[in-house]
């Protein structure tokens, strides 16, 4: 199994983690966008009813009439934060694919740059050695060729 492959493997999705991801994701994401709508349409109906007579009922009417704008702009706001969430969502679903493709290209490209390396390096190594090879035979071919050097102990007085 080359390197590739063990890489291939590992970069598969893990279905535990997924639908934790899920799970998470329906908690924290659409049930408060649930939630909003059911009382945004719910204040809807309760203001169209028309029951309206009382002076409590007027209350309500002049109650709602004061947060309609509020409700209006955080019903825009929600609107956006589902689209979002939506497009957040088909992105995780489409971008590992692509994420992945790129990471072998890259991956790729780093082996040939290494092997480009190691090509260019070649005969630098090769020559740098080779002279160490001369410069240390030549040594050696001197050290035959030069007499021995004299100890102080024989030296004649």
């Amino acid at each position: 199994m080359s390197e590739l492959e063990r890489e291939l493997e590992l970069a598969k999705p893990n279905p535990i983690t997924q639908a934790s991801y899920r799970r998470q994701v329906r908690l924290e994401v659409y049930l408060p966008l649930a939630l909003f709508s059911l009382t945004f349409a719910a204040l809807v109906i309760y203001f169209l009813r028309g029951q309206v007579a009382t002076v409590s009922g007027w209350a309500d009417a002049g109650l709602i009439l004061l947060l309609l704008p509020a409700l209006v702009i955080g019903l825009l706001l929600s609107i956006v934060l589902g689209g979002l969430a939506y497009g957040i969502g088909l992105l995780l679903v489409r971008i590992p694919p692509f994420a992945f493709q790129v990471q072998r290209v890259f991956y790729r490209i780093a082996i040939g740059a290494e092997r480009a390396m190691r090509l260019t390096a070649r005969p630098f190594v090769l020559v740098q050695s080779n002279a160490a090879k001369l410069k240390r035979g030549g040594q050696i071919v001197k050290s035959i060729f030069e007499p021995p050097a004299a100890d102080e102990s024989t030296e004649q007085i």
